[in-house]
């Protein structure tokens, strides 16, 4: 994995499309998601919890379930962010 700056995300945006800077940044995020969850699961752990944006959330979803045989649950927060817990148990 590698770290992305949002200097180099708004850099994108000079020349594509909307919807490709959305799909790139969901793939982002996605994939931090999923190495945060393979890394947990090495340490044993059964779960894995993190904040997202509520309009991120149907997309990661199912890309989550593409993936993963797991349950997840989604709390509202504030300010248009959500609470995603990922259980594998």
């Amino acid at each position: 994995m590698f770290p992305v700056t949002a200097e180099q995300l708004r850099a994108l945006s000079s020349g594509e499309p909307e919807y490709i800077l959305n799909d790139f940044r969901i793939c982002l995020i996605y994939n931090r998601i999923r190495s945060e969850v393979f890394k947990n699961a090495l340490d044993g752990k059964k779960a894995y919890t993190c904040d997202i944006m509520n309009d991120d959330k149907d997309k990661l979803l199912k890309l989550l379930f593409q993936d993963f045989h797991c349950s997840t649950a989604v709390t509202p927060l504030l300010n248009g962010m959500s609470n995603l817990l990922i259980d594998w148990s």
